[in-house]
């Protein structure tokens, strides 16, 4: 599957796209290169924005993403870009197998514990319906954090302490 790259030149106006593989989409692999890319209407190399279609995580690029170090979703807070339900499997999974080196585990762990915290705390502030939805994701969340607190607690050093202070408690650790 192809993604797109799109550069809007600051000069022209004239949006320049640039197909992209879903690697090169994921890790911003081609960016450096697209940026640096005469527009194809004037010449100008000066741009106005720039886009990228994101890429969903699957199995397949959390393991491009584990496995090498030089590989980031974002500069920083790949931890919340990874905290959410949809992929709790996969990054339970590699807590469970201990697929990645420390550095990136600590991401998954520090995720997952973002994700109990952003489903957990006051649901004033939100519908009904909503609030009821994040009750059940915490209820899922915090049984499986619970059957690895031991684990969570071994990075312990890499998570906040505001969100220590309301995950913790939930998953039998303390602070």
């Amino acid at each position: 599957m192809e993604f797109l790259a799109q550069k809007q030149c600051k000069k022209c106006r004239n949006i320049d796209e640039y197909q992209i593989t879903k690697i090169e989409a994921a890790f911003s692999l081609k960016d450096d290169f697209i940026y640096n890319q005469a527009c194809s209407k004037c010449g100008s190399k000066d741009y106005v924005s720039y886009s990228r279609d994101l890429v969903a995580v699957d199995q397949e690029i959390l393991d491009i993403w584990g496995n090498n170090p030089s590989y980031h979703f974002l500069d920083q807070d790949e931890d919340l870009l990874l905290a959410y339900m949809q992929y709790m499997p996969i990054l339970l999974n590699a807590v469970d197998n201990n697929l990645y080196p420390q550095e990136k585990l600590n991401i998954v762990i520090l995720a997952l514990c973002i994700l109990l915290y952003d489903n957990t705390g006051d649901y004033s502030q939100y519908s009904a319906e909503e609030s009821k939805k994040m009750q059940q994701n915490a209820a899922i969340i915090q049984a499986e954090l619970l059957k690895r607190n031991n684990i969570i607690f071994k990075h312990q050093d890499v998570i906040m302490n505001y969100i220590k202070k309301r995950v913790f408690p939930l998953i039998d650790l303390k602070i």
